[in-house]
Order: C-alpha cells, then structure tokens, then sequence
C-alpha cells in the first residue's frame, strides 16, 4: 500500500513535467527535454551564487583547521533555505489536499497518507537544499583531497540534512492546522504566521556578511560554541570529514526527531483533516444586496478566491505587502542608499531615475496574481464556464484583480524612490509611469502563459501555484524582460538621456501588453472556453 501512495505522489509531483494539461495528452520528448533543460538552468544560476559563497569561506576555514565548521555553516544555510522554499506549502499540501477525503475512504491507515505527504515536502526541502549543498561539496572537494568515504558522507548528509527542513515545515503546517479552526479566516492566520517568519528569515539574511566575517576573524571560538550548543551539525561536519561514527550520530538524530514528529502529527492527523471544513460560527443577519456590474461581481470572485487560499496569497501577493514597507525603508534611509551608491559604476550614478524605475519594477514582479490565475479554478472551472458571460470578462478580472493590488503600491514605492533619489517631478513621473506600465505587461504575460500551460488536475493548490512551468516562465520572464531594457539602456546611453529611455520603455511595456491583452481577448478567450 506504502509503494502505490508513494508512486501516486511522484506522479502527481512529475505530471507538470511530461503532461499537457491544455490538451490532455503526453508532451512530446523534445518538449520534456526543454523543460528539464529549463529546470537545469534556473538551479545552475541559484548554485551559482551559493558557489561563490562557499568558495569565500571555505579556504580560511580549511587552513584553520575548522573544516567541519566550514560544513555546519553551509548545512545551517541550506537549512535556511530549505524552510523558506517549503514552510508556505506544508499546511496546503499535509492537510488541505483535495484527495484526504478520497483516501481516508479507503482502507488505509492514515499514518501512511500523512507519511507520504510529509515525503512530498521532503522532496521539495531537498531540492531547495540541493542549491546549497551541491556547490559547497564541490567547493570543498576542490580545495582538499577527500577519499572515498568522506565523498560518501557528503552524499549521506545531503539526503539526511532535508530532514530538518521538513521537520521545520511539517511543525509550522501544524500548528496552523490547529489554531485554524479558532478563526473565522483560516487563510489569514496562516499568512500571518508565515509572514512572521519571513520577518525573522530576512532580518537573519541581513546580518549574513557581519556574520560570515565574524566567523572567519573567531573560527576558534565559533566552532566551539557550534559543538557545545549545536552538536548534530558538529556531528554532520565531522562525518563530512570522513569521521563514520559522528556522521552516523547526525544521521541517527535527524532520524528520530524525524520520527517523533512524524508520530505526535499522526495522532492527530484524522481530526485535523475532517475539521477543516469547520470555522467559528457567525450569525445570520439579513440584509439588501448591491446590485453589481459583470466586471465588479467577477473581480469580487477573484478577490474572495486569494482571500481563501493562504498558498495564493504567500505566493504571489507577497509584494502587496513588502512594496509599502520597502518604500517607508527608502525614505527612512536615503541617505543610506546614497551613499551607497557613491561607489557604484558611473553609467549607474548619472541614470538614476533609469536605476530607480528598474529597483521598483524588480520589486513589482513579485507579485504575479495571474500566472496561476487559470490553474487554481481546477475542477471548479465549469462553474465560471456556465456563467452568462463571455470568456473575455472572465479572464479581464483576473487581470483587474492583479492591476488593483499592485498599481498602488508600485506607485507609492515609485514616487518614494523618486523622492530619495532626487531626481526630477518629470523623471519621477516617468518612473511611475513605467513601472505601472510594466505591471500591466506581467499581468498580461501571466495570464497568456497560464492559458497555454494550466494545471486544473491538481490536488493541492501548491501544486497550482509553485509547481507549474507556467509559473516559473512567467517569473523569469518578469525579470528577463527588465535585464533587456537594461541592456538596451547601456547600449543607448551615450545618445539619450534617462527621460528619454523611460519615455521609450513606456511605450515599448504598453504596446507589448497591448499586444498580449488583444491575443488573451480573442485566442485566449477561446482557449479558455475550450479547457
């Protein structure tokens, strides 16, 4: 029973990979092969900057004598990362799949479902951790001779090391499970915890170079503190030196704290899963209902869906959030950031509007309300087929829904890096001018790549969300598009000015998702009506 649970959730994990969900069908092995080769090339270019990382610290450390030391460090940030890329997922994928009831009707204990859902999150901790892991192995085994077995344990501990992730993860999915039913909107508790954690995650990722110097200038005293007080990644640095008894300590530990939370999250598996429905009560109060345009009444569907899904809202909200806190941290340290860039190259400091305008688009692609847009109506989709409404209005309040919670934040944080940077009131309305252009462009690009890719298969809306080529082309997408407007900058800086360029991408963003609105209009439209 545990092998066909585990095969069930492999396929379901691979199924973006070698499915179409547009036509249903198998993709053909050249387009498998383009998608692996896009897999391949977003890890090589994360592994990438880990890989300078390692290569800063892993020599001093070496010829201190503190190699070991040298792995706790990487395996606490790949740790690190590991929680960050599955923590918003594990509540969504544990306990809100759509298939617990389908299982739980069947005669299988309920141990094995959570099992194998907890192996699913294991999964993607691992992936996440690979980025981390993978380069400072090299690192290392580029600078030592390692024999046989410490290559071994390498290995060892890049399989075990997730474990701590995923206990991490499956923890805080939890105890989301538990307080949830206590509130009225389960969505918003777990985006508040989550967001908490996000909180301490940057604040930590901040003081990463005051930390890493302060390492290196006290490897000594550091290594000791490490082994006294986190002794399991003492273990696992030393068993990465070859040393098999203290490798396998951190393998027997991770193990069973593993198997501790597995057992106290079992227990309470069945009754988390058959509450969720649930909620505080509220009374009924009648009252008149407003009478509403098409477009209103299907914005105000959109909006309650992202009001509903905690993974939604985490995913592809977040810059909602971050835009106004990023702009009050421009105002508060303009000074800061000015000084900053004194010692920046000169085509950056006498084109900072041009900087500017690019720092807040950046920041604007983290929201990305359509790429999964299509996706998430899953098997729900016919109920906005039916409606009496064209196709057209349907998808339009996907691209209202994302027009609405993120023109206003990219405009506040636009005027404010205007403001810090002083540049003109002409540049700064340019900047604002172009950055609200360019949300429309990936609001546009996200719906057309979710029509032409869509997941409506899915069990859990993680899949939906995080799981999906779509997804990911339209988020590389948002910053490919922004890495070409600055080269064609480069290229034309000596004849324009920046008022100039940002006139130019303004109408280069408007006749691009002009272009893409008119194609979601007509082909869209009949795409969509076909799903």
């Amino acid at each position: 029973m545990l092998k066909a649970l585990v095969r069930k959730q492999c396929m379901q994990m691979l199924s973006a990979l070698y499915i179409d969900r547009r036509k249903g069908g198998r993709r053909s092995p050249v387009t498998v092969f383009l998608y692996l080769g896009l897999f391949v090339y977003c890890f090589a270019m994360f592994a990438v900057m880990f890989f300078g990382i390692a290569s800063a610290i892993c020599g001093p450390l070496l010829e201190s004598g503190a190699g070991w030391l040298y792995f706790a460090l990487m395996g606490i940030a790949a740790t690190a990362i590991g929680v960050f890329g599955s923590v918003f997922t594990a509540y969504s994928a544990l306990y809100a799949a759509k298939d617990n009831d389908l299982l739980l009707s069947m005669p299988i204990p309920p141990g094995k479902i959570l099992l194998v859902r907890m192996l699913g999150c294991y999964a993607t901790a691992f992936l996440f951790e690979a980025l981390v892991m993978a380069p400072a192995s090299v690192v290392y085994f580029m600078n030592s001779a390692p024999g046989a077995v410490p290559v071994i344990m390498c290995a060892v501990n890049a399989l075990v090391l997730p474990l701590g992730a995923l206990v991490i993860s499956c923890i805080l999915g939890w105890v989301i499970a538990l307080v949830s039913p206590l509130f009225k909107n389960r969505s918003f508790v777990s985006v508040a915890l989550s967001l908490i954690f996000i909180a301490a995650y940057f604040f930590l990722y901040s003081k990463m170079n005051s930390v890493i110097s302060l390492v290196l200038a006290n490897a000594g005293a550091v290594g000791e503190k490490v082994r006294i007080f986190v002794w399991p990644l003492y273990c696992m640095g030393r068993g990465a030196q070859g040393d098999v008894l203290l490798g396998a300590a951190f393998v027997g530990i991770s193990a069973a704290v593993f198997g501790a939370v597995y057992f106290v999250m079992s227990k309470s598996f069945i009754k988390l899963v058959t509450t969720q429905k649930g909620g505080t009560g509220a009374a009924y109060r009648g009252k008149k209902q407003r009478a509403s345009s098409v477009d209103a009444a299907l914005l105000k569907k959109e909006l309650l869906h992202l009001k509903s899904s905690a993974v939604y809202m985490l995913n592809c909200a977040l810059g909602t959030l971050l835009l106004p806190a990023a702009s009050v941290v421009i105002l508060v340290k303009k000074n800061w950031i000015m000084g900053l860039l004194g010692g920046a190259p000169e085509i950056l400091t006498e084109n900072l509007p041009v900087l500017g305008c690019a720092a807040v688009c950046l920041a604007a692609s983290m929201n990305d309300l359509t790429a999964p847009s299509v996706s998430l109506e899953g098997k729900s989709l016919w109920i906005s087929r039916s409606l009496p409404v064209r196709p057209w209005k349907i998808l339009k309040a996907k691209i209202n829904m994302h027009l609405l919670l993120t023109l206003a934040p990219v405009f506040v944080a636009a005027v404010c890096a205007a403001i810090a940077l002083g540049v003109s009131p002409a540049e700064g309305v340019l900047m604002a001018a172009v950055s609200g252009a360019y949300v429309l462009f990936v609001a546009a690009m996200g719906l057309c790549l979710n029509l032409l890719m869509p997941n409506l298969d899915w069990v859990s809306e993680t899949a939906a969300v995080k799981q999906n080529i779509g997804v990911l082309l339209a988020l590389f997408g948002n910053w490919a598009v922004i890495l070409l407007l600055g080269g064609l900058f480069a290229l034309l800086q000596e004849y324009i000015s920046s008022g100039w360029f940002l006139a130019i991408a303004f109408a280069v963003l408007v006749l691009a998702a002009g272009g893409l609105i008119l194609w979601i209009r007509k082909k869209g439209a009949e795409i969509f009506a076909s799903l």
